[in-house]
């Protein structure tokens, strides 16, 4: 049994899709069973459980060979992807772990502090493993979309900065390959990045093609996006988290694309410019602008 958290996510739902189309037995580990059965079908095992309860976490965990752990940013996802490692160390299953830009110790980029803190949990709990770190969603520049359509602008803080950005397609496949076959990791961690590092300048070249219109990049300052931030909503911890990435696009811990993608699965990455080609279609599938 693979058993993926996050089921029911962006790139949770394609990793179950791609293991199940491989003929894996799989178990979706969600707190809403209904919602979980009507995204994944019926050949799907569904497992009831809130990562907050170790004892549900544990017995979701149950004959598991392999555990794909992928949750949403918050600041107690060390808490609460601690309960899956423990869970995950009583089943001696290995652990396919989704983290993402700056993840080391110290980082002050606090989800990469996070997500470096439960690496270090894996690792002394001695289970086989692989972490994952994609610097940024392709799919994040779906909030530009609109804008861009309506207004002819998209913004950013950092227009220049460049960014090796991933599509959450090639996530889920590569640890839909590395949960089947440990053996198709060349390193246990690996930086997932698309074929080339794009600007957002760029970006608003790409849709311009693709839209059939101008489309300019505007520059905000930092305050400016901050104050967007905390007028749509945004927590607090989640504005500074997003501050902390861009100040880590700017120092270029993103501008480095890797091989990785292509190592594991034997063709090249897809594009920025073809992720944006299929968000613009007329049903993108995701339109969820912030990282998770």
């Amino acid at each position: 049994m693979i058993v993926v958290t996050g089921a029911t996510g962006r790139i949770g739902r394609r990793v179950v899709e791609a293991l199940v189309a491989q003929g894996e037995q799989v178990r979706a580990v969600t707190r809403d069973p209904s919602a979980a059965r009507a995204t994944l079908g019926d050949a799907v095992d569904i497992a009831s459980a809130d990562l907050a309860d170790q004892r549900a976490v544990t017995r979701a965990m149950r004959h598991a060979r392999s555990v794909f752990l992928c949750s949403s940013v918050h600041p107690d996802q060390v808490a609460l992807q601690g309960h899956v490692v423990n869970a995950a160390t009583e089943a001696g299953a290995r652990v396919v772990k989704l983290s993402g830009l700056a993840t080391f110790p110290g980082s002050y980029v606090d989800s990469g502090r996070w997500h470096a803190e439960t690496e270090d949990a894996i690792r002394r709990s001695g289970l086989p493993h692989t972490f994952l770190h994609p610097y940024f969603f392709s799919q994040n520049l779906a909030f530009a979309l609109r804008d861009a359509r309506e207004r002819g602008v998209i913004t950013s803080a950092i227009p220049d900065a460049r960014i090796a950005m991933v599509d959450v397609r090639d996530i889920a496949a590569v640890a839909a390959t590395v949960l089947r076959d440990a053996a198709c990791a060349p390193a246990t961690t690996l930086a997932l990045t698309g074929p080339d590092a794009v600007s957002y300048g760029d970006v608003a070249a790409i849709l311009a093609n693709l839209l059939g219109r101008s489309v300019a990049c505007r520059t905000l300052t930092h305050e400016q996006l901050a104050a967007g931030l905390r007028s749509a909503g945004q927590p607090e911890w989640h504005t500074r988290l997003l501050l902390q990435f861009n100040q880590a696009f700017a120092a270029g811990l993103a501008r480095q694309p890797t091989t990785a993608v292509a190592d594991v699965l034997g063709r090249a990455p897809i594009p920025v410019e073809a992720s944006l080609r299929a968000m613009a279609g007329p049903s993108p599938r995701d339109s969820d602008p912030f990282p998770s």
